[in-house]
């Protein structure tokens, strides 16, 4: 059974989207929306995800119990019938939206079918595994949707890597690079209480070349960007700090160790989140001085200052 804590603010986002339909189709006729179109089933793929999220940050030390509440919430039966839904929607003018959200559920089941099977034979690292894998996903969602639907439609836990709206040219695209970059890289930085430092290690161990993918697409993305000369400095800070974290994981990577890794990779990365902190602030002077109303500073502070990735 879900808590009412966890479902909370689910309901009322399944309450906000019941009133964004009554007021599209109260009013003059509008563009089709995706929030609109789904009603209420984003918050419900919400209270799949929350629900779980709130039991991996609760319960610590104790696998036996963590398990036997992953078990009571029922989430692969609850994602079933989510799945079955969506897929059961038409909305010609949507499609590309649709099918970004319906293959977000499509994989939302997988990864609690997953958990199911993780959990079934106790397997802790299975378990975080299955995790990463809804987490990454949502983040995945939130950048690609459209920055009006994405606050009511994205999962609470990654609305925060919503576009916003009206950006073009360089603040546009480094916008859209950086969230893409989070929403991959922030869940193994962030993996909820119930993981010990043992768990932890063994993912990094299994998950080292794929962090250094998800580091190289990001350079990549950003190296193609050509800042203006204010935004120079915080550009250089984005890229100097990728590299960087590509050097730490990479050797991880190499290392081979599959002893308490996660300990001293994150002492490192914290090092480097503290100078890359530094460099972005001079750079962030500049931009302020020349453009105050730039949304990169509030970029920068989900990277440098975040929640796993940055400088405490």
């Amino acid at each position: 059974m879900h808590s009412l804590l966890g479902t909370l603010p689910s309901v009322r986002r399944i309450v906000a989207a019941l009133m964004f339909v009554a007021t599209a189709c109260g009013g003059d006729p509008t563009a089709p929306s995706l929030a609109g179109t789904l009603g209420t089933i984003p918050g419900e793929v919400d209270i799949v995800v929350s629900s779980l999220h709130q039991v991996l940050a609760e319960v610590v030390d104790n696998p036996p119990v963590l398990y036997r509440r992953i078990q009571d919430l029922r989430l692969a039966s609850d994602a079933a019938v989510l799945y079955d839904r969506v897929g059961r929607i038409e909305a010609p003018g949507l499609d590309a939206d649709l099918e970004r959200y319906t293959g977000f559920v499509g994989d939302l089941l997988l990864a609690t079918g997953d958990l199911d099977a993780a959990v079934a034979v106790a397997d802790m690292p299975g378990v975080a595994l299955a995790w990463l894998r809804i987490e990454a996903g949502a983040g995945s969602l939130a950048v690609g949707l459209d920055p009006r639907d994405c606050p009511l439609v994205a999962p609470a836990i990654t609305v925060d890597l919503c576009v916003p709206a009206g950006l073009t040219g360089y603040d546009a695209g480094l916008e859209e690079s950086v969230r893409r970059f989070l929403g991959s890289y922030r869940p193994v930085m962030r993996l909820p209480v119930a993981f010990d430092d043992e768990v932890r290690s063994d993912i990094v161990a299994t998950l080292a070349p794929e962090v250094v993918a998800v580091i190289d697409a990001a350079l990549e993305d950003l190296v193609v960007l050509t800042p203006s000369n204010p935004q120079v400095g915080v550009h250089d800070a984005f890229v100097t700090h990728l590299m960087v974290l590509r050097g730490i994981w990479s050797d991880a990577d190499a290392s081979g160790d599959d002893s308490l890794l996660w300990p001293t990779l994150e002492a490192d990365l914290v090092a480097a989140a503290c100078d890359g902190a530094e460099a972005f602030a001079a750079g962030r002077a500049l931009l302020g001085a020349a453009e105050p109303d730039s949304t990169i500073p509030a970029l920068g502070a989900m990277w440098f200052d975040g929640e796993g990735t940055g400088c405490p």
